[in-house]
C-alpha cells in the first residue's frame, strides 16, 4: 500500500508540475516599447572670404574705384545680423595719414565707412547661403594730403544670430 501511495503522490506531483509549466508558457507576453529620441541643432554659421579688396591709385586728385572686389559668403542655419565695419585705410609708415574711403556691399544703398558701420539683417528661416560682394572707392582731395606708398585697412564682418 505504501508503494501505491508513493506512486499516486509522484503522479500527482508530476501533473501539477506539468500543468504549472504549461500555464507559465501560455502566460508569456510579447512586449513592444518605444524610446523617444530628441536632438537639438545649435545655431551655426561658417564664412568664406575670397580676394582682398584692392585699389590702384595714381595719386592725382580724383575718385578711384577698386581694382578687385572682395566676396564674403556665409552659410547659416538661422536668421542672422551681419555687421560690416572698417578701420581707417592708413599709410603703413605713418598711420596719421588716412585715405578718404567708402565701401558698399552688393549695391550703393548699403554703404559704410571707417567709423560708420553697416548692419544687414538676413531674416530667412532655415538653411541659407548669403553672398556679399564688397566694393570701394577712394577719393584723393589734394595731391599733397597723403604721401605716396602702401596703405592698409581691415574690414571686419560680425555675424550674430537674431
Amino acid at each position: 500500500m505504501r508503494g501505491r501511495l508513493w506512486l499516486v503522490l509522484l503522479l500527482g506531483f508530476l501533473m501539477v508540475a506539468v500543468s504549472a509549466s504549461v500555464a507559465n508558457a501560455s502566460r508569456k507576453v510579447s512586449l513592444t516599447d518605444t524610446l523617444e529620441v530628441a536632438a537639438t541643432v545649435e545655431k551655426y554659421a561658417v564664412s568664406f572670404i575670397k580676394n582682398p579688396l584692392t585699389f590702384n591709385i595714381s595719386g592725382a586728385v580724383g575718385s578711384y574705384r577698386e581694382t578687385k572686389t572682395a566676396t564674403y559668403s556665409l552659410e547659416v542655419n538661422t536668421p542672422v545680423r551681419v555687421v560690416f565695419s572698417a578701420s581707417p585705410l592708413a599709410y603703413i609708415s605713418d598711420p596719421r595719414y588716412v585715405l578718404d574711403v567708402t565701401y558698399w556691399v552688393n549695391s550703393h544703398r548699403s554703404k559704410f565707412r571707417p567709423g560708420e558701420d553697416l548692419t544687414l539683417i538676413a531674416n530667412y528661416a532655415g538653411v541659407q547661403t548669403l553672398n556679399y560682394e564688397i566694393f570701394g572707392e577712394v577719393v584723393i582731395h589734394q595731391v599733397s594730403a597723403q604721401p605716396a606708398g602702401q596703405y592698409a585697412g581691415v574690414i571686419t564682418v560680425t555675424v550674430s544670430a537674431l
